[in-house]
């Protein structure tokens, strides 16, 4: 049986042709539409690459000002930074130390807030609020904020901010305890800046408590060492309290020179009345040249007396 052949009709011919026109529309398309978004973003990038020029040129005009002192036109200059960049830190904290410098501290507490609201991570920004706050004297709320900033950023300056709200009692170098000889005690704290502030009856100490400068000598009987920590940032450590017992009689002291004996009266201060171990031990130091001496770091183990 023969098969015969079919050959394509025009209907045929017809589809193929507007097949290859659909694919070509949709080639054409593709290509328009590539070529749209490479316009966009050639837009958004010279636009972008425009706004932060217009930002630096605010920030640079706002610090300006404020080398002028000029704090109202610098406050306008990092506004503007801010519209056109809210997230910009560098305009964040200018305009927040342009309105500590007009004194607007409240201002500048609300400037900063919001940029935290906005930049929660930017430890500069809680360190300068908190600066403030310190300057104010509102040193629970600078507690309250470094705080909350540990658990948001992990920037060192505001770990070490947030350390110095929380400053240590001081430490005794001596043991609390018993003991039948004088002693003597010295206090210390963690940085040489803190001021410590101590009491010898057990009361608590306060700014108008002696200041701890030089070894304590302890006396005869019960003494109770109470002592606080004041830092430069105006923050206190809790009370440390040290309590001593010194069971020993004091031993009246006979000097076998009278220049010696002179000497040891006059920087005591005693005139009249015998001289004990107890009064020598508070001595700390003397130098002695001829008849005459001075405040020293030397030691009195060359003092010639004998104990009665």
């Amino acid at each position: 049986m023969a098969v015969r052949r079919k050959h394509p009709g025009p209907e045929s011919g017809m589809r193929e042709e507007r097949k290859s026109t659909g694919r070509k529309k949709k080639i054409v398309i593709f290509v328009l539409a590539v070529a749209a978004l490479a316009v966009i973003l050639a837009v958004l990038f010279t636009l972008f690459r425009k706004s932060t020029k217009i930002v630096t040129e605010y920030l640079e005009l706002g610090e300006n000002y404020m080398d002028e002192l000029n704090y109202e036109e610098a406050v306008v200059a990092f506004q503007e930074a801010i519209r056109l960049d809210p997230k910009n830190t560098d305009a964040s904290l200018g305009l927040g130390r342009a309105y500590e410098g007009a004194e607007e501290y409240e201002q500048a507490e609300a400037a900063y807030l919001s940029s935290i609201d906005r930049v929660s991570d930017c430890g500069d920004l809680y360190e300068a609020l908190a600066e403030l706050y310190i300057r104010l004297d509102r040193l629970e709320d600078a507690e309250a904020l470094l705080e909350e900033a540990v658990s948001q950023t992990d920037d060192e300056d505001v770990m070490a901010l947030y350390e110095k709200t929380q400053p240590q009692p001081p430490t005794a170098s001596l043991a609390p305890g018993t003991y039948d000889t004088w002693q003597r005690l010295e206090l210390s704290s963690a940085y040489s800046s803190e001021i410590i502030y101590y009491t010898t009856d057990g009361s608590e100490p306060g700014e108008d408590s002696s200041m701890y400068q030089e070894p304590i000598i302890l006396p005869a009987g019960k003494t109770v060492i109470q002592a606080k920590v004041v830092n430069d940032r105006g923050y206190e450590s809790e009370v440390a309290t040290y309590e001593y017992m010194i069971d020993r009689d004091a031993q009246e002291i006979t000097f076998t020179d009278e220049v010696m004996e002179r000497v040891v009266r006059t920087k005591l201060n005693i005139w009249n009345t015998p001289i004990t171990d107890e009064d020598v031990a508070t001595i700390q130091s003397l130098t002695i040249v001829g008849d005459y001496f001075e405040d020293s770091e030397e030691s009195l183990s060359g003092i010639n007396f004998t104990e009665e």
